[in-house]
């Protein structure tokens, strides 16, 4: 019974139900793990492609009418030699390349600035790495057949065709109409009326599109959040690997105080007088003439640690003064280390004055208030 409710516990322990830390998150996108949708970036560029087209496409159009122009009143006169050919392609090539140039960069730059909505600036070689695990066909086939997230996608892509078909028979519907106007006008108007409704109907279908992108990428990011998640037991070693095992530190914690304590019993035997309340706190006070503004905590202690500062200073002949509230309040307040405060001045040197005396000493070292 024990056995199978610690297998049980453990089961539960691999939930993955805790929401990924910080640190969770920076790893994956080290490694290039990030919620991106690639359907957002083909929705942008079919946007904003549209309107690229709609702002420089008369410019495109009037620029290879009038190369074709050029080319078909100059076919008669034409000598097909092997320079007048160069010339022409290089020429062709140049017309071209400046026509549609601005067009694609125009599209390059919509898809950084998707790509970057998206996962903001991130450059990583990790997706990059070779691994054998891409080359097995059999992981391929799985992913690729019985996964859940190719039945996802499957539906997606149902989804998207039909009602991006939806809008674009609505949209044609609407072009049809209005085509019956003007069969019998001018073959411009005609061309005219053709790229203008060509660009309707690709940008509504455009919209379409990038609304599904939307849908899809906070799906995308719900899931890279569920697949980000962590068990009770990962952020358990999360945490021993940022702050440390929390074992190691309680014995180093313990280590570092009983390093402090030896260094404090050490420095009994350089105290001048032990205030104690009799029996339960022992203080150990310090004062150098001309050294110290004021006297100095060296030590303290309660019950047993106490007995032991009595006992070092009873073998180094070192005065033991009983006063209850200055062995409490010294104890409370001040620190090992520490000076002690201003209004303790006149009772501590009142003790330290009895202690002079004992010693054949008749300078008090520091002026009473």
């Amino acid at each position: 019974m024990a056995e199978q409710r610690g297998s049980g516990d453990s089961d539960q322990s691999q939930e993955k139900t805790e929401e990924p830390t910080p640190r969770k998150r920076e790893k994956a996108r080290e490694e290039g793990q990030t919620a991106k949708s690639m359907e957002v970036n083909a929705a942008f560029a079919m946007v904003f492609g549209m309107l690229l087209f709609f702002f420089v496409g008369a410019g495109i159009i009037v620029n290879l009418s009038n190369t074709a122009k050029h080319f078909f009143m100059e076919s008669p006169t034409f000598e097909v030699t092997k320079v007048n050919v160069e010339r022409l392609v290089y020429q062709a090539v140049i017309t071209l390349a400046s026509t549609i140039l601005p067009f694609i960069v125009g599209l390059m730059i919509v898809g950084v600035i998707s790509n970057v909505a998206q996962v903001g600036f991130l450059f990583t070689s990790k997706p990059l790495e070779f691994s054998f695990d891409k080359l097995n066909p059999l992981t391929g086939i799985k992913r690729i057949i019985f996964s859940k997230r190719s039945l996802v996608e499957l539906g997606k892509g149902i989804m998207k065709v039909l009602i991006v078909a939806v809008v674009a028979y609505f949209s044609l519907q609407s072009v049809i109409d209005d085509s019956l106007v003007i069969l019998d006008s001018d073959i411009a108007v005609v061309l005219a009326f053709i790229g203008k409704s060509s660009l309707s109907v690709g940008f509504k279908m455009g919209l379409a599109f990038l609304a599904l992108a939307l849908l899809d990428y906070m799906f995308q990011r719900s899931e890279y959040n569920k697949k980000l998640r962590m068990s009770h037991q990962e952020l358990k070693d999360e945490l021993k690997e940022t702050e440390g095992d929390p074992l190691m530190k309680q014995r180093i914690r313990s280590t570092q105080k009983l390093l402090s304590r030896k260094r404090m019993i050490a420095d009994v035997p350089t105290a001048d007088v032990i205030v104690t309340n009799p029996t339960h706190i022992a203080v150990a006070l310090k004062y150098e003439i001309g050294k110290m503004d004021a006297p100095k905590v060296i030590a303290k202690g309660a019950e047993l640690l106490a007995e032991k500062i009595k006992s070092i200073a009873a073998s180094y002949n070192i005065p033991i003064v009983e006063d209850k509230p200055l062995a409490q309040t010294l104890y409370k307040n001040v620190d090992i280390g520490e000076s002690i405060p201003e209004h303790l001045f006149q009772t501590v040197a009142q003790i330290l004055a009895y202690v002079y005396k004992l010693k054949n000493t008749h300078r008090l070292g520091f002026g009473l208030n």
